[in-house]
């Protein structure tokens, strides 16, 4: 294993400095569409969250459809760090903050 300081990481990034100039002008270009289109901004930020919860119930789906025929299933990811039910407490409690916020 290699012991490398950020300015030698940051050094290795320099070949691909082309494509951070595409990301930044495709990036600059999205978001003068966003401020230009509202509506458009809307219907794609409202699908793409909508697609995220049709993902995210078929997996609670599949793990609830394991956890009832006794598979178990390994945790990944954030539920090795965070107990699941204190994430999802988190989670409903920022949700509802931020939602009720605005009345």
């Amino acid at each position: 294993m290699s012991t490398q300081t950020s300015f030698e990481k940051v050094g290795e990034l320099r070949p691909k400095w082309g494509w951070f100039l595409a990301l930044g002008i495709a990036l600059l270009l999205l978001g003068a569409v966003a401020l230009i289109v509202p509506w458009l901004t809307t219907l794609t930020s409202v699908l793409v969250f909508g697609w995220l919860l049709v993902f995210g119930g078929a997996r609670v789906g599949v793990a609830a459809a394991g956890e009832y025929l006794g598979v178990r299933q390994r945790p990944r990811g954030f539920r090795r760090a965070v107990k699941p039910n204190v994430a999802t407490q988190a989670c409903v409690l920022a949700f509802w903050a931020l939602h009720f916020s605005r009345v």
